[in-house]
């Protein structure tokens, strides 16, 4: 009977700091994971500021272009 009495409470104890252990790695990914996603995240506004950019000069061009032709 100690035995199992024994077994049981090691059991519930390495459950319960299993869990402690499982929630400080989960946090520790998360904080880890912030910083590249909030970069990715700035990245693509650059890069849509950019392309919008680029369309404006493309069309501008063009524009330019067929005014050039023309005269």
């Amino acid at each position: 009977m100690p035995y199992n009495l024994i077994k049981e409470v090691t059991l519930a104890m390495n459950d319960i700091n299993f869990a402690g252990f499982e929630s400080r790695v989960k946090e520790m990914i998360i904080t880890l994971l912030e910083q590249p996603i909030k970069r990715i995240y700035q990245y693509d506004e650059i890069i849509s500021e950019l392309s919008g950019t680029m369309r404006k000069n493309v069309r501008r061009t063009n524009e330019l272009d067929f005014i050039l032709q023309k005269y």
